[in-house]
């Protein structure tokens, strides 16, 4: 994530949570482009420790005009399954570090009038997903949460927006069955799964005057698989439609239209399974 910044000539201050070594490497990594860096170890689950650091970044770098939240973590599990504490840690972790991280810089950043925050949330915040309502409802309070904000500090020129990636391939998805993934990727509008690149150039896009009037606004980095599922609610109305077209004149003729609908959507279904995990899950982060 903090490599395109650096290359762009960005100061970069990141946060990790265990490994003291990758985080050196990825310091000195940034810093080969010239530019100023700086790794902290901090959790931003919690919201005394989010203030520290905050205060330690403003200390070191003297301003902090871009906030990207992406702390997250997983624990699927089916509804009748899943625990209190795993309810619990997972909204913890990728929502309240979200409140927490935009609590500590909302001040410093109305006190310069400028200023972006962009929040990482996910496809499954937008559309949900069977196994995950844990997940679901912490990336989908994220999309709320963007938009208050984004109607609070408008008026202060402090920008807030939110990237939801679908399918993003990583050393995690390196480790499946190459058959299933190539049916992922075919499902695709775009006919591949995303990089981090792609993710990473986004909240590029969103951190820079490129993006100066775009605020309160979801970007779904996926290739087009939302695209995919609006179009299935798409023609559910158009169904619905017709049915009540046909109860209210039953001579209307919209009954030959009937079996083309059922034999589209038929067609259209089977691209959508392509893109489902077994028991309902969605290879999306």
């Amino acid at each position: 994530m903090p490599l395109p910044f650096a290359r762009h000539g960005a100061n970069v201050a990141f946060t990790y949570n265990a490994s003291a070594e990758a985080a050196q490497v990825l310091e000195n990594e940034l810093k080969s482009f010239g530019v100023k860096a700086k790794g902290y170890q901090s959790n931003a689950a919690d919201f005394n420790a989010a203030q520290e650091l905050v205060n330690k970044v403003y200390e070191d770098f003297g301003a902090l005009d871009v906030l990207i939240n992406n702390a997250g973590i997983t624990k699927d599990n089916l509804l009748l399954r899943i625990t209190e504490e795993d309810f619990d840690e997972v909204i913890k972790v990728n929502l309240n570090s979200v409140f927490n991280m935009t609590k500590a810089v909302i001040r410093p950043m109305m006190k310069q009038r400028s200023g972006s925050i962009i929040n990482m949330s996910s496809v499954v915040g937008v559309k949900g997903n069977a196994g995950q309502a844990n997940y679901a409802a912490s990336k989908a309070g994220i999309l709320g949460f963007t938009k208050s904000v984004a109607l609070e500090l408008g008026s202060r020129n402090i920008r807030c927006n939110a990237i939801a990636p679908g399918f993003i391939e990583t050393e995690m998805t390196a480790k499946l069955d190459e058959k299933t993934v190539d049916e992922w990727r075919n499902a695709i509008p775009l006919k591949r799964g995303g990089k981090p690149e792609d993710v990473a150039n986004a909240c590029v896009f969103l951190a820079s005057e490129l993006s100066s009037y775009i605020t309160g606004q979801t970007l779904n980095v996926d290739g087009g698989m939302i695209t995919l599922i609006k179009k299935e609610a798409g023609f559910y109305r158009l169904l619905l439609l017709c049915f009540i077209l046909i109860l209210l004149n039953p001579s209307s003729g919209f009954f030959p239209v009937l079996p083309f609908l059922f034999e589209w959507h038929c067609g259209f279904h089977k691209i959508l399974k392509k893109l489902r995990l077994s028991e309902g899950h969605w290879p999306v982060q």
